[in-house]
């Protein structure tokens, strides 16, 4: 069956699907038991969908790779980036699971599966679920685990300091490559703590670069983020979020957390929103997980987009990309999600989504630049995306931006140039070129302004540097 064919098949089968679902419970038991039938041929189409489009991404991604390297051994970095964004934005449509198209219903076919409907309250309200009926996340008691205790390194991660272009940057030898989630600065910026992949979270002291704590959580993490009762691991592999203490990175709290991919929160917050990876694409439905960190649970569960999903420091807006490229708000009323406002299509491979640490702008970097702006990024206040306040002009391929308040400054990037400082009024005010390596990975991945303002910690080449501008 071709690509093309298989989709058709699988919505044509999922609108059928969502039809029906609402009369089921109303059938006569010989009425649903073949309606059980069908349900179950449908799901097999749907996986079997699913697979054959899977092989068809890796191998187009495995033939797109292959130019890639041949264009970037040729010196043609333009066409070569344009190539590693098509595999970025064709792997994140990958099925990756979907759920049933109709969850069964149990006095009519004696089937035990149960599943819980995510749902979302909306000014603006969703047609597929019940704004107004919301339902707990039902979770299994946690395994007893034997949780480890940090140690003291009190060494430095210092490698060199240097002056470039006006610049004084201190290298470290931080692998960042292996980073998860945000590098985060302590409160009152004398610390910064980064998480890796394979579990490993540090305290670095930024005087003298001093590793002061370190823990191994001996688990695969996902995402680092901070909020009111310190740090939040995510660990993926447990499907839980947990709670450290950010002086001795003692685990305070283990949270369950079904589908996590990466837990949100902001300082001072004392709740959490757990995202999924789902796309909503092909494969399963995304859907967002609200966290009481005081009482360490789920509360309930969103049916809303999860791609670069982000929350803002004050806890008030969450944002995310949505289905049709747009920048989409939803405002954090209680522990409910109400749907806000939502961008025209901008995202043209989107990157990622920026916050500003004082909660006042977001913007959606995209590889192409946002629609209708060429290759700038539009930067919207938080709770107003009707217009964007200002537009960055960075170059070509912009997918990073970091926000300074303290210094009202704006830093950004492009293709060859690793920071741009624009003023918050989008004045450019300088180009710095970080490295001279010729090759891809040199871009900058994260921005993380310092909070006293003109400094700043920069994720690049699979290093981590700390930048102070003049």
């Amino acid at each position: 069956m071709h690509t093309h064919s298989v989709i058709w098949t699988f919505t044509l089968v999922a609108i059928f699907a969502f039809a029906l679902a609402a009369h089921a419970e109303e059938l006569p038991p010989e009425a649903a038991q073949r309606f059980k039938q069908f349900r179950d041929a449908a799901a097999a189409i749907q996986r079997h969908s699913e697979d054959e489009i899977k092989a068809q991404v890796d191998a187009a991604a495995k033939d797109l790779q292959e130019m890639q390297d041949s264009y970037t051994k040729a010196g043609k970095l333009d066409e070569a980036v344009a190539i590693r964004n098509t595999i970025r934005q064709l792997k994140s449509a990958r099925p990756t699971g979907a759920r049933p198209a109709f969850p069964s219903n149990d006095a009519q076919t004696g089937a035990a599966e149960k599943i819980d409907r995510p749902f979302v309250t909306a000014e603006r309200p969703l047609e597929r679920f019940d704004p107004t009926a919301p339902q707990a996340v039902k979770v299994a008691a946690l395994p007893e685990l034997e949780l480890p205790t940090g140690t003291a390194p009190e060494k430095t991660v210092l490698k060199e300091q240097k002056d470039v272009e006006g610049l004084k940057i201190s290298y470290t030898t931080l692998a960042s490559s292996k980073a998860v989630g945000d590098i985060v600065w302590s409160p009152k910026g004398d610390a910064f703590f980064m998480l890796t992949a394979d579990g490993v979270l540090s305290r670095i002291v930024l005087k003298d670069f001093i590793e002061a704590r370190r823990i191994d959580l001996a688990r695969r993490c996902s995402f680092l983020s901070v909020c009111g009762e310190g740090l939040l691991a995510t660990m993926n592999d447990l499907q839980e979020v947990w709670v450290i203490d950010p002086g001795s990175l003692a685990v305070k709290k283990r949270i369950p957390s079904p589908g996590v991919s990466q837990a949100l929160s902001g300082p001072g917050l004392k709740f959490a929103l757990a995202a999924s990876e789902g796309r909503g694409t092909f494969g399963r439905a995304s859907a967002v997980v609200y966290l009481d960190l005081n009482e360490g649970k789920p509360i309930h569960q969103f049916a809303i987009p999860t791609l670069h999903a982000r929350i803002t420091p004050d806890g008030k807006y969450y944002f995310a990309q949505g289905g049709i490229e747009q920048l989409t708000s939803f405002r954090i009323d209680g522990n409910k999600l109400v749907e806000h406002q939502t961008t025209e299509r901008i995202a043209q491979n989107g990157q990622r989504i920026c916050l500003s640490p004082d909660s006042k702008y977001v913007c959606l970097p995209s590889g192409g630049g946002n629609y209708g702006a060429g290759y700038s990024t539009f930067v919207y206040p938080v709770d107003n995306l009707a217009k964007a306040e200002f537009t960055i002009d960075s170059g070509a391929y912009p997918r990073l931006v970091g926000f300074d308040p303290a210094a009202k400054l704006v830093y950004a990037q492009n293709h060859d140039t690793q920071l741009i400082v624009f003023t918050n009024t989008a004045i450019r005010k300088a180009d710095y070129k970080l490295t001279t390596l010729e090759r891809l990975s040199s871009e900058p991945s994260q921005f993380v302004p310092h909070p006293d303002g003109k400094k700043l910690l920069v994720e690049m080449a699979g290093s981590l540097m700390f930048v102070e501008i003049p």
